[in-house]
């Protein structure tokens, strides 16, 4: 195996993270809510300080996300 791009492994590591997490609140709680999620997800990587480096910090975006979504869906459920 040859020389990884940096930028090509993060994005790598990026695409996997969001799909998995696309997948499985579209699992739970369909294509709706997973589109919005996952616009959520991109804009939790835009406003950081720093693209994240390793997949403890991308997972840690999806935990991040996860939150709000199920927060959400609480105040939804309760209303």
């Amino acid at each position: 195996m040859g020389f990884m791009n940096p930028c090509l492994e993060l994005n790598g590591m990026a695409e996997r993270e969001l799909t998995s997490f696309y997948a499985a609140v579209k699992k739970m709680f369909g294509r709706e809510e997973a589109e919005r999620s996952a616009k959520e997800w991109i804009g939790e990587i835009s406003s950081a300080a720093r693209v994240p480096r390793s997949l403890r910090e991308w997972r840690e975006i999806s935990v991040n996300v996860a939150k709000r979504v199920a927060l959400r869906l609480e105040t939804v459920g309760a209303a």
